[in-house]
């Protein structure tokens, strides 16, 4: 069986090599992040343009590049669309199916809600922990729930910060991009997206914060910030203008959470300047780019 199943490989490469025109190489392969998928070992690293183009179609999976639109609709509605005339349907669906390949290859068990929701509010008490702590715990505590929580660097043209999906209908996904590397977005974006999981079911998102939102969008934003501060405490709060280091800890303190966040959303309310009180924060860093 498995050497039917590679020759039956072998020949439907072939045959995709074989209806490849240069003319269609040059016109399609620029519209991909080809470099970026070479780097992250999705792509071959060679400069035969058929090569690329049968092992693109394959990682996509795809017949061909003009199903990328339709297929890109299928796997991912954006609901908050970038602002960014930059971005790029081809480069979002690549790092979806980056993120998507990693949940596929995890041992799932089925889809639990109610553990769903009682990990998203223990992982709610890891905000005030360090990285090397809470990241390993949030993983498996999705998993634990037969949700995929996937890390994936962002590419061009994308300007995502997370997405909440739905593989083959019943394994969600989480996955998150670690855009703008401060925690206040990391974990907004991470309860945002649980918020999808659990408020949306079927529903597919990709999310930019700069985006324009929709009614499902409004839903999740609310759902997050109840979780997070709860909706009537942070009213309280922000209607005096918090503009103090102090202030700002200690309603952290007393909700147990990190006041980076707090800052954050400050921020995004019109209390704060962007610019203010942002050593509160911390930032983030993919493990290879942090210098020992």
């Amino acid at each position: 069986n498995m050497q039917a199943n590679w020759d039956l490989t072998n020949a439907r490469n072939a045959e995709m090599r074989a209806a490849m025109s240069p003319a269609e190489l040059n016109s399609w392969l620029p519209n991909f992040p080809i470099t970026e998928l070479k780097n992250r070992g999705a792509l071959p690293k060679t400069n035969d343009k058929a090569e690329i183009g049968v092992a693109l179609l394959n990682f996509l999976e795809i017949g061909s590049f003009t199903s990328i639109e339709a297929k890109y609709g299928a796997l991912a509605v954006q609901h908050r669309r970038a602002r960014s005339s930059t971005a790029s349907p081809a480069h979002i669906y690549a790092w979806l199916k980056l993120g998507e390949n990693k949940a596929v290859e995890m041992d799932l068990p089925k889809y639990n809600e109610r553990s769903f929701f009682d990990a998203v509010k223990e992982i709610r008490s890891l905000t005030i922990q360090e990285p090397e702590f809470f990241e390993p715990r949030m993983d498996e505590l999705c998993r634990q729930a037969g949700v995929a929580f996937v890390l994936e660097k962002p590419i061009s043209k994308t300007s995502l910060y997370g997405s909440a999906r739905w593989i083959s209908g019943e394994t969600p996904i989480i996955q998150m991009s670690l855009r703008m590397k401060s925690n206040d977005h990391f974990w907004w974006t991470f309860f945002h997206e649980a918020a999808h999981i659990l408020l949306h079911k079927g529903k597919n998102f990709a999310d930019d914060k700069n985006g324009v939102g929709d009614g499902l969008e409004d839903e999740a934003d609310a759902w997050a910030e109840e979780i997070l501060v709860g909706k009537s405490n942070f009213y309280n709060f922000k209607i005096n203008y918090p503009r103090s280091e102090a202030q700002i800890i200690d309603f952290a303190d007393s909700i147990k959470i990190h006041p980076g966040i707090v800052v954050g959303m400050l921020q995004h309310a019109g209390v704060l300047p962007f610019t203010h009180l942002n050593k509160l924060k911390v930032r983030f860093d993919w493990a290879e780019e942090q210098v020992n």
